[in-house]
C-alpha cells in the first residue's frame, strides 16, 4: 500500500531551479555548460541532503506523537 506514489513535483521543483541557468548557460560552449550545470545539480543535491536530517527528525517527532 502506498508504495510508487509521488506527488509529481519532484522534478517540477527541480527545473524550477535550474530555469534561471537558461539564459546564462545559452551562448556557452557545450563543455562550459555541462560544467556549470554538473555543479548546479551538485549544489542542488547536496542542499536536499543537508536538509534530509531535519526532515527525517520531524518525522519521527510526528510519528512518536501518534
Amino acid at each position: 500500500s502506498g508504495f510508487g506514489l509521488v506527488d509529481g513535483e519532484r522534478m517540477e521543483r527541480l527545473w524550477s531551479f535550474l530555469r534561471p541557468l537558461a539564459a546564462i548557460t545559452k551562448e556557452m560552449n557545450p563543455s562550459r555548460r555541462t560544467d556549470l550545470l554538473n555543479a548546479a545539480l551538485f549544489h542542488y543535491s547536496t542542499r536536499k541532503t543537508a536538509g534530509l536530517g531535519t526532515c527525517m527528525l520531524k518525522m519521527i517527532v510526528v510519528i512518536s506523537l501518534r
